[in-house]
């Protein structure tokens, strides 16, 4: 004659079988499995292709900084020539204070 424990765990492993066996469980399940293979693709690309794509892309930004600064730099260094040349100019237009 069966306990009523046992009756329990027969009705909970049928119970367990039947959820592995039901449809929302395998979409779960492979859903899951799915999204396993994605992150894991992604750690892989990253580690490989990535970090090459990862320096090229340093490299061309610290080229067009490097230039950024240059063109300012020249910039820069014209106006002060200009204006080191109008000041020279009018220096010499002027002549000397003939308090002096």
């Amino acid at each position: 004659m069966p306990t009523a424990n046992s009756q329990d765990v027969s009705a909970h492993n049928s119970y367990r079988k039947k959820l592995s066996q039901t449809l929302a469980f395998r979409i779960g399940l492979g859903l899951a499995l799915f999204v396993l293979i994605i992150f894991v693709s992604t750690l892989y690309v990253a580690q490989t292709r990535g970090r090459e794509v990862l320096l090229e892309q340093a490299e061309k930004l610290n080229e067009s900084v490097v230039q950024t600064i240059t063109l300012k730099l020249q910039e820069r260094l014209s106006k002060a020539e200009s204006l080191t040349r109008s000041l020279a100019n009018l220096g010499a237009s002027l002549g000397r204070d003939p308090e002096q």
